[in-house]
């Protein structure tokens, strides 16, 4: 099911509409809380699927995966979830008062990942999950040149930037203050799979 995403072609209209939620909800929600003009995001979301009887991930905290410290989840179901077939997580980092994420198709949720435990349970539900997830990573929290990036998540690999789009209209092409993409990056193993093999 995931394979058509190792194509670039196949993923384009993923990536598109992705960037979209990025640049246009999250970028923007996110600077206006913290008060940046650039903003780091996984260039490829982690498109994960948990089926009835199956376990997906253990409890973890992404430091654990040397994601930084400024590291912010995003987390996206394509699918209704409120119990096993969902992700669990605590309020508050060391708090320990796991819950299930409760989100209708459409709803999303973001949470400190770097340093909240979070993980799945085996999915005793009869309903699949299908959810993508992702980080933003404000630019005031990361290196911004690439020799002072840690080599796994640089820039240009395995996130993309964005930066607000400055001057007038048709410079960019994008209207003054929007979000706009000013570096790509590619599929990385770190993605998860199927970019595993890459």
């Amino acid at each position: 099911m995931l394979r058509p995403l190792t194509d670039e072609a196949s993923r384009a209209e993923l990536l598109k509409l992705y960037e979209a939620l990025v640049l246009e909800l999250i970028a923007p929600w996110v600077a206006s809380i913290i008060g940046c003009d650039r903003m780091l995001f996984q260039a490829i979301p982690c498109v994960r699927v948990h089926r009835p009887g199956e376990f997906s991930i253990g409890p973890h905290i992404d430091a654990q995966y040397q994601l930084p410290d400024g590291s912010l989840n995003a987390y996206l179901p394509l699918t209704s979830i409120d119990d096993t077939n969902s992700l669990y997580l605590e309020s508050a980092p060391g708090r320990e008062d796991f819950h299930p994420l409760r989100l209708a198709y459409g709803q999303f949720c973001t949470f400190y990942g770097a340093f909240c435990t979070h993980f799945a349970v085996e999915n005793l539900s009869e309903r699949t999950r299908v959810s993508l997830d992702f980080r933003v990573v404000p630019g005031g929290c990361y290196a911004a040149h690439i020799d002072e990036q840690p080599p796994d998540f640089r820039v240009g690999g395995y996130y993309s930037e964005a930066v607000r789009a400055q001057g007038a209209a048709g410079d960019s092409g994008q209207a003054e203050g929007a979000f706009c993409v000013s570096a790509r990056g590619r599929p990385y193993w770190r993605h998860g799979f199927p970019h595993t093999a890459n």
